[in-house]
């Protein structure tokens, strides 16, 4: 059994202030929710969850190999999950799925496991606090479902998620730049 230390790992496109701000707007509209904070928002391309530190590097090598040319992507609604995780959807364009799959096949050279779970691209807005908040949450969000966002894929980057005195934070580790 392995006993290093781990790291909690994503890759995620960043998002640039424009599209932040538009997706911020609401933020104010609604208490039964804790929002996502502006610096914290992106679009995950990969969820890879607590990665032994031994393996960062493997995992930021692989990712070296990954071009892409900046792309525009739509956001075109807020939805919710399982009544709690109100997220933004964003359609999943061909250069989003070309991406993703590029990703995908990186991690893989890096010894990370496939996913197996379908990808649904989405960037997550908020989660309720409590679980009686549904109902309010969805009657909130009947009103302002439409989006109309287009967004520029300009940098993808390797995030640790930890949590810090202020809440949870997310770093970049490594950073890949479109052409």
């Amino acid at each position: 059994m392995d006993s290093s230390p781990t790291l909690r790992l994503f890759v995620a496109l960043s998002l640039e202030e424009e599209t932040t701000q538009r997706l911020i707007m609401h933020h104010t509209e609604l208490p039964a929710v804790q929002w996502t904070p502006a610096e914290n928002l992106h679009l995950t391309l990969r969820y890879i969850g607590q990665t032994p530190s031994r393996k960062v590097g493997d995992v930021q090598q692989a990712l070296t190999h990954i071009n892409f040319s900046t792309f525009t992507y739509d956001i075109t609604r807020m939805d919710c999950w399982q009544g709690s995780i109100l997220h933004a959807s964003v359609v999943l364009a061909p250069s989003l799925r070309r991406l993703y799959q590029t990703v995908e096949h990186a991690l893989s050279a890096a010894g990370i496991a496939p996913e197996t779970r379908e990808f649904h691209p989405h960037i997550t807005l908020a989660r309720a606090k409590k679980a009686s908040h549904e109902a309010h949450i969805l009657d909130w969000l009947a009103a302002r479902q439409h989006l109309s966002i287009q967004a520029q894929a300009t940098r993808l980057h390797l995030y640790w998620s930890h949590r810090t005195a202020r809440g949870l934070t997310y770093d970049p580790l490594f950073t890949v730049t479109a052409e």
